[in-house]
């Protein structure tokens, strides 16, 4: 069960899975969802870490959801999914690796704040990467309500000598981007902009639709933000508001 306030949040603790709400009489207010737990639970996709974000009810950011079940499905070769491994969520590419599978890939919250203003998780999520040279990886959220409201995800890493790193967004919705460092988000009806702030590196922004037997009518789309030469250290912030 959560243990906080069901009417602005869901925090479960078992799963550090959070569902933030808007205040009730804001609209056209973000919600948001992320989740942490660990890359060995019942129908696993290798997922720490990873967000949606809706605007007035839609997902604009979104989780791209499970395939059409196939023998692959159910195999030793579930993790070749681009739907179902690590590079179709919204999450770190660690010096070139995705996540890895089992109960010791772990999303671990080592930080935890909430309020009515706004909430505030930080994972840790070093194990789930089988990166040697990965000396720190922390993603925090915080989703601030204040106005229409705003969520920011900062991964901060550290590794032992410089080595790659990026991360992503998942939508099914348009999207262009209208700056180096901005992107606006849309289904037509609702408008998210994304804001890219990186310390420590140079980045690049590039898309990929995601090959895949998909569920949803349109496959979705992963937007890389990748910093384009390896790092020592590193900060990335995406922050997400209403447009």
């Amino acid at each position: 069960m959560p243990t906080a306030n069901r009417g602005l949040r869901s925090w479960f603790v078992d799963v550090s899975l959070f569902v933030g709400r808007p205040y009730p009489t804001k609209l056209r207010a973000l919600g948001v969802a992320f989740k942490g737990g660990n890359n060995a639970e019942f129908h696993n996709h290798n997922d720490l870490g990873s967000f949606v974000v809706a605007i007035n009810g839609k997902l604009l950011l979104t989780d791209p959801g499970s395939e059409e079940y196939t023998s692959r499905t159910f195999s030793d070769h579930r993790y070749d999914s681009n739907l179902l491994n690590s590079y179709g969520h919204s999450v770190p590419i660690v010096a070139g690796a995705l996540q890895h599978t089992g109960a010791v890939a772990q999303a671990t919250a080592v930080q935890t704040s909430f309020d009515d203003e706004q909430d505030v998780v930080t994972y840790d999520l070093r194990s789930a990467y089988d990166v040697k040279d990965l000396k720190k990886l922390e993603r925090t959220f915080l989703f601030c309500r204040c106005g229409l409201g705003h969520l920011m995800v900062s991964d901060d890493v550290q590794f032992l000598q410089p080595q790659s790193f990026g991360t992503a967004l998942i939508t099914t919705a348009q999207w262009w981007q209208v700056d180096s460092d901005c992107l606006i988000i849309s289904n037509g009806e609702e408008v998210l902009q994304v804001e890219v702030q990186v310390e420590g590196s140079e980045f690049e922004i590039a898309s990929e639709r995601i090959e895949e037997e998909v569920r949803t009518e349109e496959h979705p789309i992963r937007i890389g933000i990748n910093l384009t030469a390896p790092i020592e250290c590193a900060v990335i912030k995406i922050i997400v508001k209403p447009a």
